[in-house]
């Protein structure tokens, strides 16, 4: 297994820098299941799973095989963008596009070590949502600890069916839950960056 990265290491974050913002599920010690990705105000879904290929349209992904998922991120480096997740994860989990201080950055050690907070409004709490929210987004509980039994859950109908035609309501709302709490993330994401971006930055950060 791959070392991981050291978040200590990882650079800041500069207004002038191209961004792009991007949040993985799937299972622990897995190559991820699914991707969202926002960049220039374009949002789209990936699976990398082989078994939703033939289903991906109608489940409302793209699929992609692993090797042309880091080909395309690699293309988006060569055109000067970098990707920001809001942990150390992303990165972690696609070793293939090299140390992560050269494409990659840590939103919430930005917003935790980089940010100057005016007077009482720092967050209290630095998990993704609730940083979301101190800052004024609505948010909606889609249940963190629930993405890999759904993720597991869909898999199974698909192996075992080959069609959506086959899912259940519970199958399909399943997927539907999953598909917007990663939504959900990537735009929180986004969310909380921009609004650090506009905070003034530590002098020897910025």
């Amino acid at each position: 297994m791959a070392a991981k990265n050291d978040p200590r290491q990882n650079p800041i974050l500069r207004r002038e820098d191209r961004f792009y913002y991007l949040d993985y599920e799937g299972f622990i010690d897995h190559r991820p299941s699914i991707a969202g990705l926002l960049i220039d105000g374009v949002f789209r879904q990936f699976t990398f799973e082989s078994a939703l290929q033939p289903l991906a349209a109608d489940l409302g992904v793209e699929y992609c095989t692993w090797p042309a998922w880091v080909d395309y991120l690699a293309n988006l480096h060569d055109q000067g963008y970098l990707a920001v997740g809001y942990s150390m994860h992303e990165a972690d989990k696609t070793t293939e596009l090299g140390p992560a201080e050269s494409w990659y950055r840590n939103a919430h050690r930005f917003l935790k070590r980089q940010v100057q907070w005016p007077d009482g409004t720092r967050p209290h709490k630095w998990d993704l949502e609730s940083v979301a929210q101190h800052l004024g987004m609505e948010t909606k509980a889609y249940g963190t600890k629930q993405a890999t039994q759904r993720l597991r859950y869909v898999l199974q109908f698909a192996a075992k069916y080959g069609t959506t035609a086959k899912f259940t309501p519970t199958a399909k709302a399943k997927w539907t839950k999953l598909l917007n709490y990663n939504k959900q993330d990537v735009k929180m994401l986004h969310f909380v960056v921009q609004h650090g971006l506009q905070l003034r930055l530590r002098q020897a950060c910025q």
